[in-house]
């Protein structure tokens, strides 16, 4: 055999050995690191998940009034919210500091605290507790003193229903795209007790503008 084959044959089995080797090591686990390698202490995770159970999540309204509410505002002056004004859901609003008149716009109660003069009304439909327990699990917060109360449907106070004024309400013009489950929702189904007749009502007393 001629020294040129001879050598040929040589490259070719390292090749093979050289190829089986190299194989069998890419085919192994490889070992990354987890966090970067500069670091020569860890760190504690910063993300956090969590999920919101607060007694605001019970709310069905988002109005432009503080925390969301529709305040009713009693025979009482508040500020500069006399007291002849009262006994309404509009008509008092604030600068930041103090309670002022502003007549036809929704109450936002600038102290946020219910109180004697300041009624909060955070639900729409009035299926709450009867003061037995035996429905309180229609809805999470019940009446209480001053608080938690629904706002009656009747067309007087119809822009509660209404998108226009509640960020919180059913909008007809948009699109609402199934969950990710694909467990698609029937409005009506599920909202049995909501008054189809006042759906568009929204009086000019309780226009926000």
């Amino acid at each position: 055999m001629d020294s040129r084959r001879s050598n040929k044959l040589t490259f070719c089995v390292g090749a093979l050995v050289a190829l089986a080797t190299g194989t069998s090591s890419w085919a192994a686990e490889l070992d990354l690191a987890n966090s970067p390698v500069f670091l020569t202490q860890g760190v504690e995770p910063n993300f956090i998940m969590a999920i919101d159970d607060s007694g605001s999540m019970d709310y069905e309204v988002l109005l432009p009034g503080n925390d969301g509410a529709a305040w009713w505002r009693t025979k009482n002056a508040s500020g500069s919210c006399t007291a002849a004004t009262g006994g309404t859901f509009v008509g008092c609003i604030s600068d930041g500091t103090n309670d002022l008149v502003s007549a036809g716009r929704l109450n936002f109660n600038n102290g946020g605290s219910e109180s004697a003069t300041w009624k909060k009304y955070i639900h729409l439909f009035p299926n709450g507790t009867d003061g037995l327990g035996e429905d309180s699990s229609r809805r999470r917060l019940a009446d209480g003193t001053h608080q938690y109360y629904a706002i009656p449907p009747i067309p007087a106070y119809g822009w509660a229903r209404s998108p226009e004024h509640n960020a919180a309400y059913f909008d007809p013009t948009e699109t609402y795209d199934p969950w990710v489950s694909g467990a698609a929702i029937r409005l009506r189904t599920c909202h049995r007790q909501m008054p189809g007749s006042i759906l568009s009502t929204a009086p000019a007393q309780a226009r926000t503008s």
